[in-house]
This record gives structure tokens, sequence and C-alpha cells, in this order.
């Protein structure tokens, strides 16, 4: 359904809407007149005579009052001669009788009117109360009937507020349409806009298009006499090319043999290097390969590390066996222990790696090296191992520390007890300081030249601060030692202070 056909729909339907809306406001006029109708016939009906209840009518005394009223009045009046006098009876006996007998008549008369009237009002009031009933039956009649119209009326002005809001709604649909309708306009516009620029764009295209078929052929033309060129060009050049494979085949010839040669002189300064390093670094403390993390200065850092720590808790686990100072001295004798067994095992496996000249030179075939370490070592005939084979050895046996440190724990726990004489539940409390303590002092050992340490000083000597710290108690005089000292090798420069207790000294 296309925008056009919608509007006219909405119009037809807003036409309706319209109609409908004129025949409820006409059908509201007449409820309206209607209901003034019944209402002037309510209003008119008391005018005309509505009967009164017999409570309002008038009393029967009124009518006697107005009698003595006017008795009373007539009292007032001078009297004509031959007049009967009403004020009362009369002073003169000749009169008395006949006046009695007119004031029985009167009443006499009196009262059958009286009667009559009572039955004139009885008749009325049966008319009034039936003309009652009949206006109460109409007035309801008129309610129930007004009722009606007001409801209808309701429902009326509840179609026309139903019809008003979609007559709105159909406005502001007619609103959106036509909205629409003038942004299609709009588009419309715009695209009829884009299609004459499109045009004038493809007209432009075609004259650029005959342009480029004029180049194209001319291209043509260039490209098969450039082809022509190309291919005497190319005859030439594979004649070149041949030469210059020939020539590139040289080249490589030569290159190779040079590469070759670079790689041997590169191996030969490497090995030159290792020589030297090797010569430079065996048995000298000055030189330090500071790739290596076990090297003194960073052994030092660990055994100052094993002292603040598993040091710290076997004390704590000893003190339930013991006072502090014998702690602290049987923890001494460990350390001292283990690196007195592995000075001793450290000293002959350098000693071994120095003398393989003679094994390696001579076999062992019926006491024969015993007899050539006399005639051949001793007199210098057998030469010793050059540096560059017992260096690697050496950085070999402290490049497997580590790997061997398990199994001298366990040796160093059993000669802890059988040849020291430790306890096996100090062994067993000091557990992991044994194991620091042996990791530690092998790597101390296999250094070149090994590290040493100092523990042995007297009772009593002077306290050394340059090489010692206090332990809990400072003083003049040495106590005794809490901890070694360490040196780079023996009678070499300090690495790290030892600790002690000291004392004050005693007066001479």
């Amino acid at each position: 359904m296309t925008k056009s056909t919608e509007v006219d729909d909405l119009k037809a339907r807003l036409n309706r809407i319209t109609r409908d809306k004129e025949e409820a406001e006409y059908c509201l006029e007449e409820a309206e007149l209607e209901i003034e109708r019944l209402k002037d016939r309510l209003g008119d009906q008391p005018r005309k005579g509505r009967p009164q209840s017999p409570d309002k009518m008038p009393k029967r005394h009124a009518e006697p009052e107005y009698e003595h009223k006017i008795e009373s009045d007539d009292s007032k009046r001078p009297r004509k001669e031959g007049s009967i006098d009403r004020r009362g009876p009369s002073r003169t006996p000749i009169h008395r009788q006949e006046s009695n007998t007119q004031n029985a008549r009167r009443e006499s008369g009196n009262y059958e009117a009286l009667q009559k009237e009572i039955a004139d009002l009885k008749k009325k009031c049966e008319i009034l109360l039936d003309e009652n009933k009949s206006l109460s039956d109409f007035r309801t009649n008129a309610t129930a009937t007004l009722d009606k119209a007001r409801d209808e009326a309701a429902r009326y002005k509840k179609q026309m507020e139903t019809s008003d809001a979609t007559i709105h709604k159909f406005h502001q649909e007619i609103d959106k349409l036509k909205s629409q309708c003038q942004e299609l306009d709009r588009s419309m516009k715009t695209e009829r806009q884009q299609r004459e620029e499109i045009q004038r764009s493809l007209q432009q295209s075609k004259v650029k298009e005959k342009d480029l078929y004029d180049q194209l052929d001319r291209l043509q033309q260039v490209l098969s006499a450039e082809r022509r060129a190309k291919e005497e060009a190319l005859v030439s050049v594979r004649h070149s090319q041949s030469k210059e494979e020939n020539l590139r085949d040289t080249i490589d010839r030569l290159q190779r043999n040079i590469s070759s040669e670079r790689e041997a002189k590169d191996e030969a300064l490497l090995r030159l290097s290792a020589v030297a390093g090797n010569k430079l670094r065996d048995n000298n403390p000055g030189i330090t390969d500071l790739s290596d993390p076990n090297r003194p200065m960073k052994l030092a850092e660990k055994v100052s590390e094993l002292y603040d720590n598993e040091w710290t808790n076997a004390m704590e686990n000893l003190e339930r066996y013991m006072d502090e100072e014998k702690a602290i001295k049987v923890l001494l004798d460990i350390i001292t222990n283990v690196f007195e067994t592995f000075e001793e095992a450290g000293d002959a496996q350098t000693n071994f790696i120095s003398s393989l000249e003679l094994p390696v030179a001579v076999p062992d075939i019926d006491n024969l090296q015993s007899t050539a370490r006399s005639s051949l070592l001793n007199n210098g005939k057998l030469t010793a191992l050059p540096t560059e084979i017992t260096k690697p050895l050496k950085d070999y046996r402290k490049s497997h520390c580590e790997t061997v440190s398990p199994l001298l724990t366990e040796v160093m726990k059993s000669r802890l007890q059988t040849v020291y004489q430790i306890d096996g539940k100090i062994i067993e409390a000091c557990k992991e300081y044994i194991e620091y303590s042996v990791k530690y002092v092998w790597m101390m050992r296999v250094q070149d030249p090994p590290v040493h340490i100092e523990w042995e000083f007297s009772h009593g000597e002077k306290f050394d601060h340059d090489r010692l710290r206090s332990y809990t108690k400072g003083g003049d005089s040495l106590n005794y030692v809490v901890w070694p000292i360490l040196y780079l090798y023996k009678g070499g420069p300090m690495l790290a202070k030892g600790v002690a207790q000291g004392m004050k000294k005693k007066p001479e």
C-alpha cells in the first residue's frame, strides 16, 4: 500500500469519526432537552395546586377566633336603636329568651356548615392523596428516565472522548505520514540530484574512456616496438649472464675458502683465549669469573645467611638440651669439624689432579709407576700436565659440588657421631644446619685457591674488632668464639668477620 492510499484511508476514517461525533452531540442535546422538560414538569406541579398534607391544613378553631374578633369589634361600635346587643346577654329581661334562641340557631347552623366542610375536606384529602400517589409514581418514572438519560449521556460523552483520542491519534499519524512524505520528497530530490551528477560523471567518463582508448592504441604501438628491442636485448643479456654465472661461481668458491679460513682462525683464537684464561685463573684469586654464582664473594653471602637462619634455628632446638654457651660450642664444633674433614679431602683431591701426569703417561704394571716417579718425574724428564688440562678438571669438580653434596652430608652425619662423638639427638636437632654447612664448606674447598676460615682464639686475649664483631656482650677481652672468620684464601684478604662473645678485662 502506497503512502497516498494510506492518507486517503485515514481521511475517510476521520470523516466517519467526525459524523459519529456530530450524531453523538445531537443525541446529547436531545437528552439534555428531555432532562429540562422533566425538570419543568416536576417544578410546575406544586404551583398548580399540589395537595398539602393534613397536618399543614388550617385548623378548625381559626373561624371562632375570627367571630370572637368580630364580636370584640362590634362591642366597640355604637349600638343602634332596635339592634340586637351581641356583646352579651341583654340586661333587659324582656329580650334574654330571644337572644338565646338566636344563638342556638346560629350555633346549629355553624355546626352543620362545619360538618359539611369536614366532609368536603375529607374528599379533597382523598383526591389529593390519589394525586400525590400518582405524582410519586410519575416522579419515580421520571427519576428512572433521568438516570437512564444521564447514563446515555455519560456513554455518549465517553464515546466522544474515545473518538477525540482516536481523532488525535489519527492526526498524529497523519502528521507523521506528512513528515515521512516530506522526507521521501527530500530523499527523492536528493536521489534525483545524485542521478543527474552520476549521468554527468558518466558522460565525462565516456569522454575519458575514448581518450584512454586512443592512448592505449599509441601505447600498444610503443609496446610492440619495445618488445622487439627487448628481444634483441635479451639475446645480449643471455651472453652476459653466462659470463656472470662463471664469475659468481668463482666468487662463491673464493668466499667459501675465506669462510673456512675465518672459522679455523676463530677456533684457534678461542682455544688460545681459553688457554690464556685458564692460565690466568689457575690458583689466582685476583681474577674472578663474574658469571659463577658460587664465586667467593657470593659464597661469603650464603655463609652469612647460614649464620642468620639455620644457625639460629639450630640454637633454638639445642637450648632444650643444654645452655646457650654449650650450644654455641656444639654448632661451632660441627662446622669446624666439617671444614677440617673437607680440607684434608679437598687438598688430597687437588694434589691428585695436579699429579695426573704419571698415571696418564706410565701404565701401572708391576709397580712401574713407582719406578718411573724416581727415574722420570723427579729428574724432570716427565713434565707436569699443562694448565689447560688441570684447570678444566678443577672447574668440573666445582660445577658438580652441589650434585655430590647430599652424599657428603650423609657421610658427615655418620662421621660426626663416630669420629667426633656428637650425640644422635643433637645431630637430628641440627639436621638443616649440618646440611647447609656441608654444602657451603665443600664449595669453599673447591675454589681455586680454597676459601679459608679461622676460629682458634685464646680465652682472655684482646678482642680484635677489626676481624670480630660482638655477639651479645662487648668488651676488651674475648670470652669465646661464636662464628669463624672467612678469608679469600689462607693468609689472604678477609671476606666476612667472625662473631665472638666479649668480656671485660680482669684486673691484674
